[in-house]
């Protein structure tokens, strides 16, 4: 739900390399906010949106479309609509029910049953919120309703949101204060991380050439979905924009065992086809946490049936850390350009320009986790 502008001062020239001392600005900027405005809404309008992305979703074309990219996101994808439907129906099935059993049962005229029905079922229907809190259907719904709104156009808030983001990048470059400013979105966040990214080298060319280094890191992505959406050409722009920016580098970081993200799937492939690897100087190059391989048996054992846990491990320290360790890459000296200089991009999607030139080196073997 949040992403991070991490700008890092220069370590003390006195240490030697082993000795850095690495001072970190964190700024959280969040939007957190927005989503809980849709989650205060009336339940009624709340449900009347999950059924407009659902059947909008299927009537588009957006879920065949994800379906050719990986098919265990999608089904986290249909989970809370699918959760809604059963709220629906139960309340419906419940206000028949009542209204039949108190006219056949009690003979009294259908026309005092059926309010006592209707108001059976939508005291029923009010208590999925208290489902809900074990569920979480209804946040995803409104959390996928707004990304669903952004692409279309019709979310000024992110919009504005997303620009503030921006002047807050392009305010950290021109300080002229920080080695590396690095930007971080972490699932939903990573699509408003690559936007706000493209907002600011629009504002200011030199972000990136000039300064500090940039660096864009996506965690558990979610952008390839908003990617299949026939609506969004501009966010589709914006985000390859990015990739092809020569003055930064941009890792994307996920886990086939992460079945909320599209793991290891290429953030920019779109039906009509991915941005060509000669056109990716930026990145994403796309790498593997690897969970099974980087955390203790016990601690990988312990997330391994909660699947919205394991979706923040990214966030988590790891016992057996390789090129990818949050700690390390937001506290550290080595930029993240350095740190995976000499990684290569997981075979499961497109190598990037560096790549194909020989720079990158080593491959990142740890593709099945």
């Amino acid at each position: 739900m949040r992403w991070l502008i991490e700008a890092r001062l220069p370590p003390e020239p006195e240490f030697s390399a082993d000795e850095q001392t690495v001072t970190t600005k964190y700024v959280v900027l969040g939007w957190d906010d927005l989503v809980k405005q849709r989650m205060a809404a009336p339940l009624p309008q709340r449900l009347a949106r999950a059924m407009t992305a659902f059947f909008g979703a299927l009537w588009d074309g957006s879920i065949p479309n994800m379906l050719r990219q990986a098919w265990i996101p999608v089904v986290a994808t249909l989970y809370p609509f699918l959760f809604v439907l059963i709220y629906l129906f139960t309340a419906m099935g419940t206000t028949i029910t009542v209204t039949w059993v108190a006219s056949t049962w009690l003979g009294v005229s259908w026309v005092w049953t059926a309010p006592l029905g209707v108001l059976t079922g939508w005291v029923l229907l009010n208590l999925a919120e208290v489902v809900d809190e074990r569920t979480f259907a209804l946040y995803l719904v409104d959390l996928y309703s707004l990304v669903r709104d952004l692409s279309r156009d019709r979310a000024p808030e992110i919009e504005t949101r997303i620009d503030e983001f921006a002047a807050r990048i392009v305010e950290a470059s021109r300080a002229r204060l920080y080695d590396e400013i690095l930007v971080v979105g972490h699932s939903g966040g990573g699509q408003l991380a690559a936007s706000a990214l493209a907002r600011a080298l629009r504002e200011e060319p030199d972000v990136g050439r000039q300064g500090a280094n940039v660096g864009l890191l996506t965690l558990g992505q979610f952008i390839t979905a908003q990617m299949q959406l026939p609506d969004g050409a501009r966010q589709r722009a914006e985000y390859k924009s990015v990739a092809q920016s020569p003055n930064l580098v941009w890792i994307d970081v996920s886990a086939l065992s992460d079945a909320v993200c599209y793991g290891l799937c290429d953030p920019l492939a779109e039906p009509g086809g991915a941005l060509p690897s000669t056109e990716r100087r930026a990145g994403p190059k796309v790498i593997s946490a690897a969970f099974k391989d980087t955390m203790a048996p016990e601690s990988f054992a312990a997330i391994r049936g909660n699947h919205f846990r394991r979706h923040f491990q990214y966030l988590y320290v790891f016992e057996k850390p390789r090129a990818f360790d949050y700690f390390r890459i937001t506290a550290g000296p080595i930029s993240l350009a350095a740190r995976f200089r000499d990684v290569k991009t997981n075979h499961r999607a497109p190598p990037t320009a560096a790549e194909l030139d020989g720079t990158a080196r080593t491959n990142d073997s740890a593709a099945a986790v």
